[in-house]
């Protein structure tokens, strides 16, 4: 167990670290999908897969389409045109805008580079798309074809380009892009003029979105456990498609929707809702490839007599601060869970994380200040589990003579021993309940971590960055479930935690059953079983455990010193002197029910 919170292996503790140790292989393999509804359909899941794989694909080929109305010059032919770059710029990110189709080619955030010490950029021209569609005068028409005319502008507070690209029938569409200071959103305009008489009825526009995510990070497999097309529907917050797999979904209503990596997102919000907006993903599987995920968006836009949309691009780092500054559930990108882990780490962990950021320390030392105060925090229930531990211990003498008194009637066990603890004033449950109050902590820090952009690519002692795994040596073949690589801090803690095992077991008093024996194989099966787990996941989280683990043994150390078994002897039999005589009742009332339950099973096995 990570953290073994018991002095002796109780049935607590041992049902403590076989929970943590199934959840956390469980958490592994389907964390990033907590929250999807699965199929049940299983058969299904390969022909949905390849579908939506198509579905993608389809809708890039259709969107290529020469336009009918290009420039023409005096004997018919279309003047051919020339693609240029021009750049919006500010402190935080740089935007490359081509002037054929007017789309975003290339999305920089300055303030990061990958894992390669390369810019970060978010779009890569050549695998991503931005396309409006348009009847006019019966034929479609492709913003992406269009060779646009260009002018820049400057004001105090933001930079703008507008662009507009006019044809032979007079109409013209305008792009206008404004990009202001400091801030990673970007402004987009589409309208037009002159369409009016040459557009049916009721026409629609259809706007086709999509990007291949590039790599940004070292372990591409557990950056695709992070990706995924997210949207806010409307009403109802924000969810996502699936991370382990390829997915669409047809939403009825959205207001934003997010292309997410790991650390980064693009985010396409329109002014209205989009209605019946068609989601899609596909996850490459590759691990040689440049690329995290393929993600789409599709959605039809009504057109009144002419063009006329609003939206706003952001290019973000999933940094939950920055992201919440939005007000607009943005910070939802950043995954810390479901229900009551999410909580913990939106109002505890957070916020204890950015208090120690803002005195400047090491990010190795604001960890090791976090495991410190969140320890000491949890002491109090530490205390309680062992203490109920060690009254278990000194109560084991009586609860042996109970079996050797009544050796074949498990009934009558049963019923004598929550007979002893009620006289004794202690519950079996009693070293259970801490531990599980500390658990959900557990589980929040393991998402916290990974998702935590504040410890990306910061270094500490021989990791290069604590939002991945760090590396000693590198092996020449694979270990399944361990990988092709060594951590050392996950290494260290998977010891730590076999040798707070060993110390358990030398100042516990399971027994030599068989029962028993297989306990303690047990045992010493889960830091393998962590190690398995760890060694590929965030370095700063085994670094975390590592100190919590030792935190943990120190304590242990000194609730044992602390600790006199023939005090705590003679205060059971002095609460069983009082209760013999009337004094107090027999134990709490789950006792005294499940004694009472236990009592009329005994008297109807004696009336057969």
């Amino acid at each position: 167990m990570l953290n073994n919170q018991n002095k002796g292996f109780d049935k607590s503790s041992i049902v403590g670290m076989v929970l943590i140790g199934v959840i956390l292989i469980w958490m592994q393999y389907a964390f990033s999908d907590d929250q999807e509804k699965e199929n049940p359909k299983d058969k299904t899941e390969q022909t949905q897969e390849a579908n939506t794989s198509k579905t993608v694909e389809n809708k890039a080929e259709e969107s290529v389409s020469s336009t009918p109305f290009a420039l023409v010059d005096s004997n018919g032919q279309t003047v051919a045109q020339e693609s240029t770059i021009y750049t919006l710029e500010n402190e935080k990110v740089k935007i490359e805008i081509d002037s054929k189709g007017g789309r975003v080619v290339s999305a920089y955030l300055k303030e990061y580079t990958t894992w390669e010490e390369k810019p970060v950029n978010l779009i890569h021209k050549d695998k991503s798309a931005f396309d409006l569609v348009y009847a006019q005068q019966g034929k479609k028409v492709h913003t992406q074809d269009m060779y646009f005319q260009a002018q820049e502008q400057k004001t105090d507070d933001a930079q703008i380009l507008a662009l507009s690209y006019k044809d032979a029938t007079g109409a013209t569409v305008y792009f206008k892009y404004s990009l202001k200071k400091d801030d990673y959103r970007l402004a987009f305009q589409i309208s037009s003029t002159g369409l009016e008489n040459q557009l049916t009825m009721d026409s629609q526009a259809k706007l086709n979105f999509q990007i291949d995510a590039p790599r940004q990070e070292k372990s591409v497999s557990n950056e695709r456990n992070y990706s995924s097309v997210y949207y806010n529907e409307t009403g109802e917050g924000v969810d996502e498609l699936s991370m382990s797999s390829s997915d669409e979904e047809t939403i009825e209503s959205v207001d934003w929707i997010a292309f997410k990596d790991q650390f980064f997102a693009t985010i396409f919000e329109p002014n209205s809702s989009i209605k019946n907006a068609q989601l899609a993903t596909v996850r490459y599987e590759d691990e040689e490839t440049n690329y995290v995920r393929k993600m789409s968006l599709a959605y039809a836009l009504p057109i009144k007599r002419e063009l006329n949309y609003d939206f706003n691009l952001y290019f973000v780092p999933n940094h939950y601060k920055t992201l919440n500054d939005y007000k607009k559930d943005f910070h939802y990108l950043v995954d810390l869970g479901w229900g009551i882990f999410g909580w913990i780490n939106r109002f505890v962990v957070i916020e204890l994380f950015h208090l120690l950021e803002g005195w400047n320390l090491g990010y190795g030392i604001i960890i090791f200040i976090m495991a410190l105060v969140i320890k000491l925090a949890l002491f109090p229930f530490t205390k309680k589990s062992y203490t109920s531990a060690a009254a278990m211990r000194v109560l084991k003498p009586q609860l042996d003579k109970i079996k050797e008194q009544y050796p074949d009637d498990q009934m009558k066990q049963q019923q004598e021993q929550m007979a002893l603890y009620g006289k004794a004033g202690v519950s079996p449950l009693s070293g259970c309940l801490p531990l599980l109050v500390q658990m959900p902590i557990l589980f929040a820090l393991f998402r916290f971590f990974p998702a935590s952009i504040e410890l990306r690519h910061e270094s500490f002692l021989w990791a290069d960055d604590l939002s991945t795994y760090d590396v000693i040596a590198n092996l020449p073949f694979e270990i399944p479930f361990y990988g092709a690589h060594i951590s050392l801090f996950a290494l260290l803690m998977a010891g730590s935690s076999f040798l707070q095992m060993i110390y358990n077991q030398q100042t516990s008093s399971m027994g030599d059953n068989e029962q028993a024996k297989m306990m303690k194989n047990m045992m010493y099966f889960m830091p393998i079983i962590f190690l398995g787990v760890m060694n590929s996941y965030a370095s700063g989280l085994s670094y975390y455990y590592l100190i919590a683990n030792l935190m943990t043994f120190g304590q242990q150390w000194w609730i044992r010193k602390n600790t006199n078994d023939a005090k705590i002897l003679a205060k059971i039999e002095a609460n069983k002197a009082k209760r013999s005589n009337g004094e107090g009742g027999g134990g709490n009332r789950f006792q005294r029910r499940m004694e009472d339950m236990l009592k009329q099973q005994q008297d109807m096995k004696n009336k057969k």
